[in-house]
């Protein structure tokens, strides 16, 4: 069995991807997995929170079959493995993502940080995934943006598990039919002004305000995707 291979991926942008995939990697750090988390956005907004700078090998590379994965990570103080990114992955051949596959020696979990929009990399990811996680808030802009991400699914790798995450979000659903739609892994995410302060630092939330309220419900979802997962 190889270790789960998680998409972080909402067609819509400003959702909070990246900050949820930094906040779930850390957390299952501390829960003792071992986990690697792939930039997989040309972006590179995740490697520029954890604070790498102009890597010179990075998912481009990897993707594309011209470098290995273990000569492109980057260990980060948050104890889990990072894959950078940077903005020639725009333009990068998806030759390489087979590699990503049979990590289970190395690696308990796999995530990837996507792209917004219907972008060709997020095709590709979802070819090679076990499980996509959508993050969503309270605005119809990201539920519309969850319903053409599982359209895209569908069309894609149709067997593949879908899971809602209810993120930063204070007030109910524009449309709660939408959750019928999906799996919602709980608790919701609360908003807190503490994760935009993270977001500018190289800290995760859980790392920032250790015992905050948000870091309790990010660290209790992050052990529900796990068990979901078979990680315990």
């Amino acid at each position: 069995m190889t270790q789960p291979i998680v998409l972080v991926a909402n067609t819509a942008g400003g959702v909070g991807r990246t900050t949820l995939a930094h906040s779930i990697a850390t957390a299952a750090a501390e829960y003792g997995k071992r986990v690697l988390v792939i930039d997989g956005d040309p972006q590179a907004t995740l490697t520029f929170r954890c604070g790498v700078e102009n890597p010179r090998l990075t998912s481009a590379e990897v993707f594309s079959g011209k470098s290995q994965l273990t000569n492109a990570l980057v260990k980060t103080v948050e104890r889990f493995s990072l894959l950078p990114s940077a903005s020639r992955l725009a333009n990068s051949e998806l030759t390489g993502l087979e590699s990503l596959v049979n990590l289970e020696k190395d690696f308990d979990l796999l995530l990837i940080d996507t792209p917004s929009g219907p972008s060709r990399i997020t095709a590709g990811l979802i070819a090679i995934a076990t499980h996509v996680v959508i993050p969503v808030n309270s605005s119809f802009h990201s539920l519309r943006g969850a319903l053409h991400t599982r359209d895209f699914q569908k069309a894609l790798n149709p067997s593949l598990p879908i899971s809602l995450v209810i993120n930063n979000s204070d007030e109910p659903l524009l449309d709660e039919t939408v959750t019928t739609e999906f799996k919602v892994l709980e608790p919701i995410i609360s908003r807190s002004s503490e994760i935009k302060a993270a977001e500018v630092t190289t800290q995760s939330i859980l790392t920032f305000a250790s015992h905050s309220q948000v870091s309790s419900e990010i660290r209790e979802l992050t052990y529900a995707l796990l068990e979901e997962l078979g990680q315990f």
